[in-house]
């Protein structure tokens, strides 16, 4: 029986082809816990749920990994979840301040991580010279951005980038003041178990108008869209509503 692994972090869509050892899933080269790589691409999410960075989209009908993504930066495990096996990609990164912070509960579903997963993610960040970058506020605006489009492309969708990062502030604000005082305000009203899976708070948060405004409309946008489909079904509608541009084009 050949490897469980793929062949390294740097091939990750390329399966190790080594015998395993008597009594594993794993062949010599990969019995070791910071050896084991599994695919990004198979797993279940497709953003970083603590950074809200975009790890996988789809492009051309094919999910492959985000450009802005360093294959080296992502830590991938399996992790079990009420009988079911349920495969996530964190960047490494967002691993090592959980276990700085000694968070050893998965960021996914609050189940406690396995012990191999931590030893593994221990592992590769002692063997590994990851030096953090600084990210900037246009560095956290491009990466909700990509994961917002890439939310809108799930249910059918296409908005370019250049939409979105075009729009004025003033503009911002009109979708902001759209989505919280009509469709979101509209549809828990008459939605509110699905309101309440979509946003559990249910009143959404009023934002100052500084230099933080888009940033914080942007994270809550994508929250809201990777609790809920129908989340991201009102947050383009109210886009929609404040350019004319977009609005035609999604013909909404």
């Amino acid at each position: 029986m050949t490897c469980h692994s793929i062949k390294s972090e740097k091939i990750y869509y390329e399966k190790c082809a080594g015998i395993c050892l008597p009594n594993s899933i794993f062949c010599k080269k990969h019995q070791e816990f910071h050896y084991l790589y599994l695919d990004p691409l198979q797993s279940n999410n497709d953003t970083d749920i603590v950074t809200l960075e975009t790890i996988t989209c789809i492009k051309d009908g094919i999910k492959v990994l985000a450009d802005e993504i360093e294959p080296k930066h992502l830590f991938t495990y399996k992790i079990v979840i009420d009988g079911h096996e349920y495969q996530r990609t964190l960047n490494i990164f967002t691993m090592r301040n959980l276990i700085e912070k000694q968070i050893y509960t998965e960021p996914f579903s609050n189940v406690p991580f396995p012990s191999e997963v931590l030893e593994r993610a221990t592992k590769i960040l002692s063997y590994s010279k990851l030096v953090k970058q600084k990210t900037t506020l246009r560095d956290r605006k491009d990466a909700l951005l990509n994961t917002l489009i890439t939310k809108f492309e799930e249910i059918g969708y296409i908005v370019h980038y250049e939409w979105l990062s075009k729009l004025k502030p003033f503009q911002y604000e009109s979708w902001h003041r759209e989505f919280r005082d009509y469709f979101w305000k509209e549809f828990k009203q008459f939605n509110p178990e699905v309101a309440s899976l979509i946003y559990p708070p249910l009143n959404l948060p009023m934002f100052q108008y500084n230099r933080h405004f888009q940033i914080r409309c942007l994270e809550l946008y994508v929250e809201i869209c990777t609790n809920h489909i129908q989340g991201t079904q009102l947050i383009i509608q109210a886009l929609a509503q404040t350019n004319h541009i977009i609005k035609d084009a999604l013909g909404i």
